[in-house]
């Protein structure tokens, strides 16, 4: 860029210095962009001016701000479906029944075997007719 016989009036680079005693010339750098000595200094202050305009304006608009609302606590009661057995606890455990394999193969003979059998029998009868009402009632649709 040129203006006449003036030439060039500024550096390509900041930190070049300008060329041909550019101060001195009456139509130099120092007629078209106000240069100081130290400018690097005097920009330092201004950037640090404006940091601290920056920090009061914010601190001052977060003074102002205001404050979020408070939160709202509902207690919300959830039901939760717990299983719950159908089995009582009164009901008894299965009894060992006398007719096991270990009693058939230690039986001496055949009229014993028959009777380990028919007691087996008789035992099993007896807690099937508990346990029968129990598992009724366990597979009967819940009405609630």
């Amino acid at each position: 860029m040129g203006f006449g016989s003036v030439g060039r009036v500024s550096s390509p680079s900041v930190c070049e210095p300008l060329a041909d005693h550019a101060l001195q010339r009456r139509h130099g750098s120092g007629g078209v962009i106000h240069t100081q000595r130290r400018a690097v200094g005097i920009a330092e202050v201004e950037l640090s001016r404006l940091a601290i305009a920056l920090t009061v304006g914010c601190v001052s608009l977060a003074g102002c701000a205001t404050r979020p609302a408070e939160p709202v606590i509902r207690t919300v009661e959830v039901l939760v479906p717990t299983p719950v057995t159908c089995i009582p606890k009164s009901l008894r455990a299965e009894p060992s029944y006398p007719d096991d394999a270990a009693a058939i193969k230690a039986s001496p003979g055949p009229g014993d075997l028959l009777q380990l059998l028919a007691a087996g029998r008789i035992l099993r009868e007896q807690w099937l007719s508990e346990v029968r009402p129990v598992l009724a009632l366990c597979r009967k649709p819940d009405p609630g």
